[in-house]
């Protein structure tokens, strides 16, 4: 149902017929915070695994370039000692991390996610053209 909306939306925005979701693009549901982590760093990590940027800090028009934005901000304010920003502040238009069960975040730490990000940049994987040389700094180093 959800994908018959999507491509009714679809086609009239772009005044054309057809399936939405054909060839080697489809639609997938994400049930769990796994599926919602692992497809987050699909999307943060592409632009590295095509061979369109060399860092994650150069990884232009992923969602992680804001939440670094936002650990900068939280280092910034910290050496500073004032107390008006804090790390759980992240971008309003982005899903938060946070360990509320109250609360509709993402049951992993910022701090978590950039380590881990940072990690599976580095990972050499055979079907990929791209990773994060070694020899990089790591992001947590280059943020601080």
């Amino acid at each position: 149902m959800v994908n018959e909306f999507i491509a009714r939306k679809a086609n009239s925005e772009d005044n054309c017929k057809g399936r939405f979701w054909e060839g080697r693009f489809k639609s997938q549901a994400l049930l769990d915070e796994s599926a919602i982590l692992s497809c987050m760093m699909y999307v943060d990590l592409n632009p590295i695994r095509a061979k369109m940027a060399d860092s994650i800090k150069e990884s232009d028009f992923t969602s992680i370039q804001e939440r670094i934005k936002q650990y900068k901000a939280f280092q910034k304010q910290r050496h500073h000692k004032s107390s008006e920003i804090s790390v759980s502040q992240q971008p309003s238009k982005l899903l938060q991390f946070g360990c509320s069960i109250d609360k509709n975040t993402i049951p992993f730490t910022l701090f978590d996610y950039l380590e881990l990000a940072d990690f599976s940049s580095r990972l050499v994987t055979p079907n990929k053209r791209g990773s994060v040389k070694i020899t990089k700094s790591a992001i947590l180093t280059v943020i601080e």
